[in-house]
C-alpha cells in the first residue's frame, strides 16, 4: 500500500523520493526518507519546475477537455 498522497507520482515527478510502504514501515525508514527529502537539492529544483508548469496550464480548458472527451466516449448519461 501507498502513501495516500500518491508519492509514486512525486517519485516520477523527481520531486520526492520513492513512496514507503504504509505496512511495516519503521521510524528510521520514515526518517530516512524525510532527511533525503529535506537535503537533495534536486527534489526542490523539481518542485519548481513543475510549479513553473502548473503556472502556465489553462485549468479551465483543461477541464474543459477532459469532460468534452469523456462526454464523446460515452462516458456520462444526461
Amino acid at each position: 500500500m501507498q502513501c495516500l498522497c500518491r508519492g509514486d507520482v512525486c517519485a516520477r515527478l523527481g520531486v520526492g523520493p520513492p513512496p514507503l510502504p504504509l505496512k511495516g514501515i519503521t521510524v528510521q525508514q520514515l526518517a530516512a526518507a524525510m532527511q533525503q527529502l529535506l537535503n537533495q537539492p534536486s527534489y526542490s529544483q523539481a518542485a519548481q519546475a513543475v510549479s513553473e508548469g502548473l503556472q502556465k496550464e489553462d485549468g479551465l480548458e483543461a477541464a474543459l477537455l477532459s469532460v468534452q472527451e469523456t462526454l464523446g466516449r460515452g462516458g456520462a448519461t444526461a
